[in-house]
């Protein structure tokens, strides 16, 4: 078996191994293109999410929610789904997402409220990458 097959290979395991050792905890945060907005997750726990927008352009400048979540690693691209807000006018709402880990160690995530459709299935131009904050 050529020698770049074998890397190759063993370049994968380690990224998968990689993929599933690491830790959504933490504040992410990112802003958005065009907007100026910045948008942060914080995952407190394996449950429990804060997620906070300043949106200079906005009536409501700073816009902070807690809710859960739940993040399945066993699809590629992860999903993610964000439920229960706290804010009542988000009663009923879900946030359903997809995540994929660069290897720079940011994350980049796109989704959709469930009242404007289903979970997207693949990355576009909409998505937006994470870096995690210290």
């Amino acid at each position: 078996m050529p020698g770049w097959v074998i890397a190759f290979a063993v370049a994968l395991s380690v990224t998968a191994v990689a993929q599933q050792s690491f830790s959504i905890l933490g504040r992410w945060e990112a802003t958005i293109p065009g907007r100026g907005a910045r948008v942060s997750y914080q995952f407190v726990d394996s449950v429990r999410v804060i997620w906070e927008v300043e949106d200079p352009g906005a009536h409501q400048r700073t816009y902070v929610v807690k809710a859960r979540y739940k993040l399945d690693r066993g699809t590629e691209p992860w999903t993610i789904d964000i439920t229960n807000f706290e804010d009542r006018s988000l009663k009923g709402m879900m946030f359903r997402g997809i995540i994929k880990l660069q290897d720079d160690g940011s994350l980049v995530m796109e989704g959709r409220p469930s009242n404007l459709g289903g979970r997207p299935t693949e990355f576009s131009t909409a998505a937006v990458a994470f870096v995690r904050v210290k």
